[in-house]
C-alpha cells in the first residue's frame, strides 16, 4: 500500500474525499507494535501519536476513525490472542485526545467489525458502547459499520440469501438511526472468489444490490470500498486478494463498471422541465449540487437540504434565498 503522503497528494489533486484510518486500535501487529511490551500504560504514547498525526494531517483530512474495533476482545474469540491490553477507559480517552489535537471541524468516527456491526446477537453491545461513550462526553460524529466477506463459503451464503439478509440489515440500520448519528458503511470486502468471469459478474451483481440497500436508508451517509485493486489486501486475507474493483493491472472489473453506472447514471437526475405561468418549475430528483441551464444561462447550485427549493434571479444571475 502506498505511503500516506503520496495518497494525500493524489486525493487533493483530484478532489477526492479522505478518511483517516485509524488512530487507536488495540490489535497486534496492525496498530500496537511488537516492541511495545506493556501497552497497558501506553496512554502518553497513544496521545503523542494522535498529536503528531493531527499536526501533520489534521487540516488535510476531514474525517477520522478515532476508535477501531474496540469490541473484538469481547465478540470475536479468534482475535483475542492478538488484542493488546490498553489503559483503562482507552475508548473514551481516544476521543478526548482526538478532540484536543484535531481541528474542531474534524468528523470523529467510531468503527466496528462486521459481526459487531450487523449480528443481531452482537449489535446491542455496539449500540451500548456508543451510548456509554456519548454519556461520558465523547464527541462521536459518526458510526462506521464494516462489511467484510472474506471466504467463498460466505459469498455462496450471500447468493442464497442466508447471510446479510436485506431485512435484517435494514433493521440494523434502523437501530443505528435512532442514535441520531450519520452511518458510514466503512469497509467493504466482497471477493470475486476464483476470478472467473462468472465470479466477477456475481461480485458485480451483489455489489449493486447491497449498494442500493445502503443508499436507500436515510441513516447512511457514506460507503467505502476497502481494496481498490485486486492483490492489494492485507496479508492473511488471501480471499480478499480478489475483492478489488480493478484487476491487479488496474483495468476495470465488471463491479467497477456496474457501480460507476449506478452512481453516475442511475443516481443522477437529468431532465428538462418547463416553467409555469409564475416562472416556477418543479421536479423530483436526488439531493446534491445541480448544473442548471435556463435558456442560454448556466448555473451551478446546491439544492438546499432544508427546503428543497432553489430560486434563481434570471435578471441578476444570482441565487435568491430559499423559500
Amino acid at each position: 500500500r502506498p505511503p500516506p503522503d503520496t495518497v494525500l497528494a493524489f486525493c487533493e489533486a483530484h478532489g477526492l474525499n479522505m478518511n483517516g484510518h485509524c488512530l487507536v486500535w488495540d490489535y497486534r501487529p496492525w496498530s500496537i507494535p511488537p516492541w511495545l511490551e506493556d501497552p497497558s500504560n501506553c496512554g502518553p504514547i497513544l496521545e503523542r501519536r494522535i498529536r503528531q498525526i493531527g499536526e501533520r494531517y489534521g487540516t488535510r483530512i476531514a474525517r477520522w476513525d478515532v476508535l477501531n474495533e474496540p469490541l473484538s476482545r469481547f465478540n470475536i474469540p479468534e482475535n483475542v490472542p492478538d488484542i493488546a491490553p490498553l489503559p483503562p477507559d482507552f475508548e473514551r480517552l481516544a476521543f478526548e485526545w482526538a478532540e484536543q489535537h484535531l481541528p474542531a471541524s474534524a468528523h470523529l468516527m467510531i468503527n466496528e467489525t462486521t459481526p459487531s456491526s450487523w449480528s443481531p446477537a452482537l449489535r446491542p453491545s455496539y449500540l451500548a458502547l456508543i451510548g456509554r461513550l456519548r454519556d461520558e462526553g465523547a464527541k462521536i460524529d459518526g458510526i462506521g459499520l464494516q462489511w467484510h466477506v472474506f471466504n467463498p463459503a460466505d459469498v455462496a451464503k450471500l447468493v442464497a440469501g442466508e447471510l446479510h439478509n436485506p431485512t435484517d440489515m435494514l433493521r440494523a440500520l434502523d437501530d443505528y438511526q435512532r442514535l441520531g448519528l450519520p452511518v458510514h458503511i466503512s469497509e467493504i470486502t466482497l471477493p470475486a472468489v476464483d476470478g472467473t468471469p462468472a465470479a466477477q459478474e456475481t461480485q458485480a451483481r451483489l455489489a449493486c444490490d447491497y449498494y442500493r440497500l445502503w443508499f436507500s436508508h436515510p441513516a447512511v451517509h457514506g460507503i467505502t470500498w476497502w481494496n481498490m485493486p485486486d492483490a492489494a489486501g492485507a496479508a492473511g486475507h488471501e480471499a480478499a486478494l480478489a475483492s478489488g474493483l480493478l484487476n491487479a493491472d488496474l483495468s476495470p472489473k465488471p463491479t467497477y463498471t456496474a457501480l460507476h453506472r449506478l452512481i453516475q447514471s442511475e443516481w443522477r437526475t437529468r431532465l428538462t422541465v418547463n416553467t409555469d405561468a409564475s416562472g416556477e418549475a418543479r421536479f423530483r430528483g436526488f439531493h446534491g449540487s445541480y448544473q442548471i441551464r435556463v435558456q442560454d444561462r448556466h448555473f451551478t447550485r446546491a439544492l438546499p437540504a432544508d427546503t428543497g427549493v432553489l430560486r434563481i434571479d434570471l435578471e441578476l444571475g444570482q441565487e435568491g434565498m430559499p423559500s
